[in-house]
């Protein structure tokens, strides 16, 4: 739509204005973003970064995609192991009278 003069209210501001002012925010934090990765990238020692495609990216990829079967796997393993504790309580002989 295209805007004149007359057909702006007193109280609206310019559209383009408002995206120019977001996307001017969006690079600002992105590069408060990229400072914050340089310096962990420099305490971890890391040489290079991952591209995507690579060996280290590809088994990072795998972990990501098998991490909520893992979990489901981890929270059975305890309900497994609480049962089995509570059938042991249930086997020991009876203490008091």
């Amino acid at each position: 739509m295209t805007e004149t003069p007359e057909t702006m209210s007193q109280n609206r501001r310019d559209r383009t204005q408002v995206r120019e002012t977001e996307r001017r925010h969006a690079l600002e934090e992105r590069d408060k973003i990229l400072g914050t990765v340089q310096d962990l990238e420099k305490k971890l020692g890391v040489a290079e970064r991952w591209q995507p495609g690579s060996v280290k990216w590809k088994m990072a990829t795998d972990l990501v995609s098998k991490r909520t079967y893992q979990r489901c796997l981890d929270n059975l393993e305890g309900l497994i192991v609480a049962r089995m504790f509570e059938l042991t309580k249930m086997n020991q002989s009876q203490t008091g009278e």
